[in-house]
Formats: C-alpha cells, sequence, structure tokens
C-alpha cells in the first residue's frame, strides 16, 4: 500500500505499481542504529540518490528489463549536483573490472560501470561473460539494507527479491521458454568468493558513511512488451511504464526522510530531451520546474505534498552516475539470466525434434534473425506471436 494517496494522472499506458512500496527502504539502518526515519536525527542533513535504467530495449527476443538502486549519503552538502559515489566511496569500487576473479582477485575493488562496458563477450574463453557484472550485482545485495542477508542462492529467488511476486516470475502464462530448474548463483564463481567480494564493497560503504538502501527490479517480456505496444503505438511507452513506475514508488516514499534531499537520475529515454509534460503525467498537480534542458541532460524539481525533488535525464548516465551504473548492471543480469533460459529451452526442444541444438541467440538484430531462421521448424505460429517483439 502507498504511503501517500494521489489521484490517478491520465496517461496512454499505465505505470508500473511497485509490488512492495512499503517495504522499499524497510530494514535500511541508520549508522545510529535506529531505523531510518529515527536516523534522521542522528545526522546532519543526508542525500537520497536514486539511479534508474534498463537492458533490452532493443532486442527483437528476450525481456526488457529495469533496474534501481537507490543510496543515502550521509552529511550530504548541498550543491545542486549528485556526488560522484566513485570517488565518494573510494578504493573499494572501480570503473575497471579486476583482470581475474580467482585468489587475491576477490578481493580486488567491486567494478561498478555501465554493464555494456564490463559485460566480456559471450564466446570469452577466459572468463565468464558475466563475472564482473554478477560480482557486482551479487556484492551490492549483500549490502542492501531493505534485505540484509546472504545474495539469493539462485535466479528464482534473484527475480523474487528483486521484482516481487508481481513482477518476479521469469515468464507469463504462455511463455513456456522460461520455464526450468532455478539455475544456483553466482553462475560465474563460488559463493565464498562473492562473499569477500560483499564485504569488500561493504568496508568500502561504511567507511564513506554511505548506505545502499535498495535495489529493484522489473521483468517485461514478450508478451507484455508487445501488449503495451499495441495499446498505446509506441514502442517508448514500455521504457516509460518500467521508469515511470520506480519514479513514482520513490517520490511516494520520500517522506520516509523528512531531513534528506532526493535526487533521481535516469539514463535518457531514447532520444527525448523534453521531460516535463511527461513528469506531469506522472504526478498531476504537481509543481514542476526545469533548471536545464539540453542536447545531454535535462534536469527538474517536482514539488510533491511539500516536498521539492530533484528528477534528471541524462545521456550515457551510467557512466557518470555509479548509482545508474548498478542498476544497468542489475537490469543486464536479470536479462542475461533470462536469455540463458531462453537458450536452454530452445537447445533442449531443437535437439528433441531436429537432432541438434540451436545455437544460442542473444536476441539481437541479425543474430536474432538468424536464430528464427534456424528455429523456424520447431516454432509453431502461436509460440511465434508471443516470441517475436513486435519493435
Amino acid at each position: 500500500m502507498s504511503l501517500l494517496r494521489r489521484a490517478r494522472p491520465r496517461r496512454r499506458e499505465p505505470l508500473a505499481r511497485p509490488r512492495h512500496p512499503e517495504t522499499m527502504f524497510s530494514g535500511a539502518r541508520g549508522h545510529c542504529g535506529e531505523s531510518p526515519r529515527e536516523s534522521v536525527h542522528c545526522h546532519s542533513m543526508g542525500l537520497i540518490v536514486v539511479g534508474i535504467d534498463e537492458a533490452g530495449y532493443g532486442p527483437r527476443l528476450g525481456p526488457m528489463c529495469s533496474a534501481m538502486t537507490i543510496w543515502r549519503v550521509d552529511s550530504w552538502k548541498s550543491s545542486g549536483s549528485s556526488p560522484d559515489l566513485w570517488k565518494v566511496i573510494g578504493p573499494s569500487v572501480s570503473r575497471r573490472p579486476a583482470l581475474g576473479l580467482r585468489g587475491r582477485a576477490a578481493s580486488a575493488p567491486i567494478a561498478i560501470a555501465d554493464s555494456k562496458v564490463i559485460k566480456r563477450p559471450n564466446d570469452s574463453a577466459i572468463v565468464h561473460p558475466l563475472c564482473h557484472i554478477e560480482r557486482g550485482v551479487l556484492a551490492a545485495l549483500a549490502c542492501e539494507e531493505a534485505s540484509p542477508g546472504e545474495p539469493p542462492a539462485d535466479d528464482v529467488a534473484l527475480a523474487s527479491r528483486l521484482c516481487g511476486s508481481a513482477h518476479g516470475k521469469w515468464h507469463a502464462d504462455g511463455e513456456h521458454w522460461y520455464e526450468s530448474d532455478p539455475t544456483p548463483l553466482p553462475v560465474s564463481s563460488t559463493p565464498d568468493a562473492m562473499r569477500i567480494s560483499g564485504n569488500v564493497l561493504r568496508k568500502g560503504l561504511r567507511a564513506a558513511s554511505v548506505s545502499l538502501l535498495a535495489v529493484r527490479g522489473r521483468i517485461i517480456a514478450e508478451t507484455e512488451f508487445n501488449d503495451i505496444i499495441r495499446r498505446t503505438g509506441n514502442k517508448a511507452q514500455v521504457a516509460i511504464t518500467a521508469i515511470g513506475g520506480f519514479v513514482r514508488e520513490v517520490v511516494e516514499q520520500a517522506d520516509r526522510f523528512p531531513g534528506d534531499d532526493v535526487q533521481i537520475v535516469c539514463d535518457r529515454l531514447g532520444g527525448r530531451e523534453r521531460y516535463a509534460d511527461l513528469l506531469g503525467r506522472w504526478f498531476p498537480g504537481a509543481a514542476i520546474g526545469d533548471s536545464v534542458e539540453s542536447p545531454d541532460r535535462s534536469r527538474y524539481w517536482i514539488e510533491v505534498a511539500g516536498r521539492r525533488i530533484g528528477v534528471a535525464f541524462e545521456v550515457q548516465a551510467d557512466g557518470t552516475h555509479l548509482p545508474v551504473a548498478l542498476s544497468s548492471m542489475v537490469a543486464k543480469y536479470l536479462r542475461e539470466l533470462a536469455m540463458a533460459r531462453f537458450n536452454r529451452y530452445w537447445g533442449a526442444r531443437s535437439t528433441d525434434l531436429l537432432g541438434a541444438a540451436i545455437k544460442p541467440t542473444a536476441g539481437y538484430g541479425s543474430d536474432a534473425g538468424r536464430w528464427l531462421a534456424e528455429a523456424g521448424e520447431i516454432i509453431d505460429p502461436a509460440e511465434r506471436v508471443r516470441l517475436v517483439r513486435l519493435a
């Protein structure tokens, strides 16, 4: 249940509603040992920084996934812009991955960067393609204050923890290509190595007085993706649905931190430069102002229930804002695990029917076309309608 009730905006596509908004910050502890609401009184003003990003908007096959990470920086002196958390957290994090992940490398700085930069090639013979992304995501989940404890043991637990039961399943009815037994995690290393990595990040966060309050995800598989396009006639509404749901979730929870500034940073939605009308649809009746609208970034403030919150949309925000970079990694991790299920199902089916497994696909461009041609004999017309994205 939302903490703040508001009239719903009139919009062409309903925003993703949080499955568990009341627990977005639950379990988060201040450095004074109290709950978030109580711990505000132990600090000078802090800053809540939220990063939002997606992965898989462009492919022809597979889901689009989105993610949000929520951070708190203690004793923040407002300057109107988000701090560089790579510098604030210091030597426990890095924009570049360690050379290896065995032995002493498990205690190396945690790479948090644009997922497109740190993902290894799928045909890598040296390290697992997801080694750096997985290390960062599981280390972060080990430090997440909303869900303290061990990181998820398998991909089903991961989807449930990140997305909640409403959007935590890997498939909707009819998307049977995502059905399989749980995949144990990690896929690229060992649980012991991931525990060491989690401790590396935890130590750095504590030293910097920074908290990772929550990590959230959303899986929009092919059926929902296509349904949104059919209803709105606009592919961009798919990303708007996911991103808008996260922004609303944060704004509706902002009163949990009455003494803190709140800044939300999103990777830009395609080539769109102006977002005031979009914010107006998300928050009808709210006062909205802009400080910057340029080809590189668009920054606004919104005032809801007497609270002013900053919202920015920036080109390549996953390269300049650590919270967005981690969100890009979480979204990519979800998509890659989904595609592993996809390829496992169709590989087994082609082996049964054709005597050989179809070469796996990442779902993009010409490779998706290659895969669809090779799989043509084993996909029935009804499956193809659900399998292939409309745009």
